[in-house]
């Protein structure tokens, strides 16, 4: 029963043939790479396992990436600046 040609359960084989279809590039040489060789070559059953182990261990993947901070741009600084100094200047003048 491979996922390629000879589909024999339609839904479940095609359910998977759709999923990797939807990947981008990147992640489906990372999933080629765990199931040595092209997934769409695969029996059904381990394709499926494969996935499904893939999927379990996720949860170790989001730890392992760094947390995206936000970078301040130059406009606003430069705002920031502005305020600060027309704040200090107002505390400066009432004393």
């Amino acid at each position: 029963m491979k996922l390629g040609n000879g589909f024999t359960s339609r839904t479940s084989c095609f359910d998977i043939q759709f999923f990797y279809d939807g990947l981008n590039p990147n992640i489906k040489i990372i999933i080629d790479a765990a199931a040595g060789g092209a997934l769409i070559g695969k029996e059904y059953d381990e394709a499926y396992e494969l996935l499904e182990e893939m999927a379990s261990n996720s949860y170790q993947w989001q730890s392992d990436q760094p947390m995206p901070t936000k970078v301040a741009r130059v406009h606003e600084i430069d705002a920031q600046l502005a305020l600060l100094t027309k704040k200090n200047a107002t505390n400066v003048s009432t004393i």
